[in-house]
């Protein structure tokens, strides 16, 4: 029987060197468009993502690598009790953020970054195995803290679509750089265009959130799918995105990406039982990681004010390299499991074997 070989690679590193990389990538698009040192630059992207500063960013970046560390040291490791008395940076940071997690994550889903920055600037020292509880459970507060972070550091330039996460980050951070340039809105306007690679006023697609349009999104889908053979002449490439997903085709993200840009931005986050996030998947994504989405409808709502069939990404996707695996674990909410892959598992999962080094992303 074929056994995966244990790699060394640290994913949890890796992951959070990619979503540090992305903003990188976005500071430097905002001095394309500012002229200003990237210096600077790096400070008016933090506080715009709503943080004090590039240094209280990193140090909350840096912080969420340690904090993911936990969940690896809870399914691998042995001997958590001797783990925990030594008083581990993760461990701390999770009793830290499990102590404030009401402050930093408000009732009303508001994370406050310069909470946490603060925080995580000096978490407590612990001593002995009474604290395990409690590490473990501020790292699972963590989950959508980090997934807000993901979707700040997302690039909508490569034609994937505006989602409502993925707009309200855009828009607090046009209103955070306005408020920091006294009421300049065309200049916050575009630099968040810079950031994100577009603006959502500038959306192309012909889905407005009225109830007649959403009504007449919701017929054009049901027709869609009731007649294998009918075309769109509003969803384009997206009619094919519809059909495959009723069939729970695997595609690569760059496939997925082209055939999804006309969907309403209503029908790529309004679930969040699944694993992975769609609009991460179409925004974050390596091109040649594959997935699949099934194809999911509200049959509760009969009402027309909403779109009725949701698009949820399978609970486990490929990537052909561990870096890119590492880069498909920042379409999570939840930490991901990464496995390397037997030759039999890529056979089973209906892979191209070859030069690439597969591995399977998924969380339990």
């Amino acid at each position: 029987m074929d056994t995966p070989t244990l790699s060394t690679f640290d994913f949890t590193a890796e992951l959070w060197r990619f979503i540090r990389g992305r903003f990188a990538f976005q500071a430097k698009q905002l001095k394309r468009v500012t002229e200003q040192p990237l210096a600077q630059c790096y400070e008016v992207l933090a506080i715009g993502h709503g943080f004090s500063g590039w240094r209280g960013m990193s140090r909350v970046l840096d912080a969420m690598c340690e904090i993911d560390r936990l969940h690896q040291i809870t399914e691998h490791a042995t001997g958590l009790d001797e783990y925990f008395k030594k008083e581990s940076l993760p461990a701390r940071l999770g009793v830290t953020v499990n102590n404030h997690i009401d402050e930093i994550h408000d009732d009303e889903e508001c994370v406050h970054w310069k909470t946490f920055e603060q925080v995580v600037s000096r978490p407590p020292a612990i001593s002995g195995v009474d604290h395990e509880m409690e590490a473990i459970e501020g790292a699972i507060s963590c989950h959508p803290l980090r997934a807000s972070l993901f979707f700040k550091a997302a690039w909508i330039g490569q034609g994937a679509p505006w989602s409502d996460e993925l707009m309200e980050e855009a828009f607090a951070f046009e209103s955070n750089l306005s408020d920091l340039w006294d009421g300049s809105e065309s200049k916050a306007f575009l630099a968040t265009r810079a950031i994100f690679g577009s603006h959502p006023g500038e959306r192309t697609g012909y889905w407005t959130d009225s109830t007649v349009m959403v009504a007449e999104f919701n017929n054009e889908v049901d027709r869609i799918l009731d007649f294998k053979r009918a075309s769109s002449k509003y969803l384009g490439d997206s009619v094919k995105a519809y059909r495959l997903a009723s069939v729970s085709a695997q595609l690569s993200v760059a496939e997925w990406r082209i055939r999804m840009r006309e969907v309403h931005s209503e029908v790529i986050d309004s679930c969040w039982d699944s694993s992975f996030t769609a609009s991460l998947i179409l925004v974050n994504a390596p091109h040649d990681a594959l997935i699949s989405f099934d194809l999911t409808k509200d049959s509760a709502s009969q009402r027309y004010g909403v779109p009725i069939h949701q698009f949820v990404p399978r609970t486990r996707a490929y990537a052909p390299s561990s870096v890119k695996a590492a880069q498909l674990g920042a379409c999570m909410a939840d930490v991901p499991m990464i496995e390397p892959m037997t030759a039999s598992d890529i056979e089973e999962a209906g892979l191209t074997p070859g030069q690439c080094d597969w591995h399977r992303v998924y969380t339990i």
